[in-house]
């Protein structure tokens, strides 16, 4: 419990809060309020690099060289990332849930169904 307090519900918050401000750049024009599968993608990728991490390691200098290392974990550290993303993106996910109201502009909220009847003839300028 002390690592879900600790860990998983602060970095909860801030990648709901990273994403949120994300929305409303205009130079990312293709993650918006209305872009669900999008924003399933960005959040499902965000919360992996957030549990599993990078793991790098570079020798060298930009201007002389050198050479970049990229490693990864045993298959049963990889098994429990795979369990700690999985609880990451529902924490996140919940959390983005639960502050929907607070974070989303009124515009991108859910529209207002707009119903039209054939039946009943509309005004116009011209009957009155």
């Amino acid at each position: 419990m002390d690592n879900f307090l600790d860990q998983q519900l602060p970095l909860g918050l801030i990648l709901v809060f990273i994403q949120n401000w994300a929305k409303q750049q205009k130079w990312m024009p293709w993650l918006t309020y209305q872009t669900t599968k999008t924003n399933h993608l960005v959040s499902i990728l965000l919360t992996g690099l957030a549990t599993l991490g990078l793991h790098t390691s570079h020798t060298g200098s930009f201007v002389q060289g050198g050479s970049l290392l990229i490693t990864w974990p045993a298959g049963t550290v990889l098994i429990a990332g795979l369990w700690h993303w999985i609880q990451q993106y529902a924490v996140t996910k919940g959390l983005y849930t639960g502050l929907s109201n607070q974070l989303n502009p009124p515009v991108a909220q859910q529209p207002t169904a707009v119903v039209e009847s054939k039946d009943i003839p509309a005004k116009t300028a011209d009957k009155q």
